[in-house]
């Protein structure tokens, strides 16, 4: 894969996740307070109601975010920054006495 579909993926993965964020912090800091000024009963239908509909909303952002930083990673697992890209997807390897059990990322400078 050219460098140009590379930048490109990259860009779609933030792009994504960027518009997964907004959605968060919009219902989070937006919606939330709202919902807190209204009766009980009103309260519990605007929240099943936004539970429906972000149900569909969130995942169909999420999973294409997913597979645009699988894909990143893949592409450029070698190249410089490698162990913050790895970092993230293995868990609790992440912990500061796992780091040395990991496989060093292959040299890029011959």
């Amino acid at each position: 894969m050219s460098a140009t579909s590379h930048v490109i993926v990259e860009f779609i993965g933030l792009f994504l996740a960027g518009t997964a964020r907004r959605v968060e912090f919009v219902v989070r800091y937006g919606v939330q307070p709202a919902l807190r000024r209204l009766e009980d009963r009103a309260h519990l239908l605007a929240r099943i109601a936004l539970v429906h509909r972000m149900r569909f909303v969130v995942p169909a952002l999420i999973v294409p975010t997913v597979v645009a930083a699988v894909v990143t990673v893949v592409l450029d697992g070698n190249g410089t920054g490698c162990w913050f890209r790895w970092a993230g997807p293995r868990g609790t390897d992440r912990l500061p006495g796992n780091w040395r059990s990991r496989e060093p990322c292959p040299s890029t400078s011959g």
